[in-house]
């Protein structure tokens, strides 16, 4: 004596598709426990498998609550991002690997974030997130109001030291600017300061506080380091401003 899934399921089960052992009808299981369980086990882990099978494996969640998984960072460098810092091997961009990341921070206009741990420690680990896409418009609006797009000048640079790039991309106006964020006195930008290196300075601060702000909560780590963005990021040879 056997008996079909849909025979031994409850009422309430026929409805919402489940079978659970308690709704089995004890008569049936009396008749022939064998023959009841066995296909009704069975088909419990058909279930479970196809359950499974539906899943993504996901690792944290956005600001807005939706999932993500661990990108290809060689991927996201294809596309231009709204905002990016980063340690240059050269301004110029010839050649050269970083022992270390060379990305600071980088956001693009879907909300993919990419930052390192510890801002400062090039050797602290990289990470990933996302932001809500209302945080990048602001971010964009943020951006204008610096009054990045309008300098004087956008590039500063010492011979033989290190060069820091902030490229800003509003999806109307570039801009990237070149500096080594070094405030001695008698150097470089300060050694004969001026109110539009004021300028600069101010806009260069305010650009890299604006990227670091946005760092999320719920990130995950990511073991790919980044040598050095792509040419498509230097939208602007590094000429020396006066």
């Amino acid at each position: 004596m056997t008996f079909s899934l849909e025979q031994i399921k409850s009422p309430g089960d026929q409805a919402s598709g489940r079978v659970s052992l308690s709704s089995v009808c004890p008569t049936i299981l009396a008749t022939n426990p064998r023959r009841v369980m066995l296909p009704l086990l069975l088909s419990l882990v058909v279930s479970c498998g196809d359950k499974k099978g539906q899943q993504t494996d996901y690792t944290s969640e956005d600001r807005s609550g939706g999932r993500f998984s661990k990108p290809s960072v060689t991927d996201l460098m294809r596309e231009q991002p709204t905002i990016a810092i980063w340690y240059s091997s050269s301004g110029n961009r010839k050649g050269g690997k970083a022992t270390a990341s060379s990305l600071r921070a980088a956001i693009w206009p879907d909300g993919r974030i990419l930052f390192l741990e510890n801002p400062q420690q090039r050797s602290s680990m990289l990470r990933y997130g996302r932001v809500t896409t209302d945080e990048i418009e602001k971010l964009k609006h943020d951006l204008e109001e610096t009054g990045i797009f309008e300098l004087k000048g956008y590039c500063y640079l010492v011979p033989d030291a290190p060069v820091l790039c902030i490229l800003v991309n509003s999806g109307t106006h570039q801009q990237i600017l070149y500096w080594d964020e070094v405030e001695n006195p008698n150097y470089g930008i300060n050694a004969q300061l001026k109110p539009h290196h004021v300028t600069f300075k101010k806009a260069w601060h305010a650009a890299n506080a604006l990227a670091l702000s946005l760092r999320p909560p719920d990130s995950v780590p990511l073991e790919e380091q980044l040598a050095e963005p792509p040419d498509s990021w230097y939208v602007k040879r590094a000429i020396q401003s006066e």
